[in-house]
């Protein structure tokens, strides 16, 4: 695996924005680093299924069937389908804080953050739903009530979130790494996961990732070992993120 510390980090990493001090609590120097790692060891494969996907689409048009696999139901889901068998499932947006702030708390549905289908996504509504996410996570999410917290903020049980990041095929223009855009999916991925991942586990929960547009075997391998190079990264157990497809 290739790592950053191998170079100058800022030697690597392009952000093509001004970062207001708000945002800096997600866009910060270790997460970008760990995003460039993402990009660093996974984009080439990235690249290889996005050149055979135009083949496909090539290939459709043409009422040719490809040579694939067909789309698979879902990955590393384990006990994932049992757990979401019996919610009402609610889709949000990452801008909506109050909604997501309720839908952390409630005790009859499992909800998706929409980071794909979010209404005007521009970088604002990303980074606000990345910093919104985080505060919620790290925050306000207690096993056991402090004595000395604001019980109106607490969330004594999680309604754990289902991130649905961009698609692995769009480019996040505002973030180059050697000179090249990262994939939009692995950004939103990444910022998630780096910032909340540890405090999910810890706390009795797991990371769960919703990938609509998972189109066969080979780009669920793909995440699956996206997965596996996060969790080793922040010295977590190997497995322990649940994606849908």
């Amino acid at each position: 695996m290739i790592s950053t510390s191998e170079k100058n980090i800022y030697s690597l990493i392009d952000l093509k924005k001004n970062v207001p001090f708000s945002y800096k609590q997600v866009l910060s120097c270790k997460a970008l680093k760990f995003i460039a790692e993402l990009h660093m060891n996974f984009n080439g494969r990235r690249n290889e299924l996005l050149t055979s996907s135009n083949g496909r689409q090539c290939l459709a048009n043409r009422n040719k069937m490809p040579e694939s696999l067909s789309r698979p139901k879902n990955i590393r889901n384990g006990e994932l389908a049992y757990e979401l068998a019996y919610r009402k499932i609610e889709i949000v947006s990452p801008t909506d804080q109050d909604i997501i702030k309720n839908a952390f708390s409630s005790s009859s549905c499992l909800f998706i953050v929409d980071f794909e289908n979010i209404n005007l996504p521009n970088w604002e509504n990303i980074i606000e739903g990345q910093v919104g996410i985080k505060e919620i996570i790290n925050n306000y999410i207690m096993n056991e009530a402090d004595e000395n917290a604001n019980s109106e903020i607490l969330i004594e049980k999680l309604v754990p979130p289902m991130i649905h990041p961009r698609s692995l095929f769009i480019n996040e223009k505002n973030l180059l790494v050697d000179e090249e855009p990262v994939s939009a999916a692995f950004f939103d991925f990444g910022l998630f996961f780096f910032h909340n991942a540890k405090k999910l586990f810890e706390q009795g929960y797991v990371p769960y990732i919703y990938l609509s547009s998972i189109e066969n075997h080979q780009e669920a391998r793909l995440w699956n070992d996206v997965f596996i190079f996060a969790e080793e990264q922040l010295r977590l157990p190997i497995g322990i993120t649940k994606a849908a497809a």
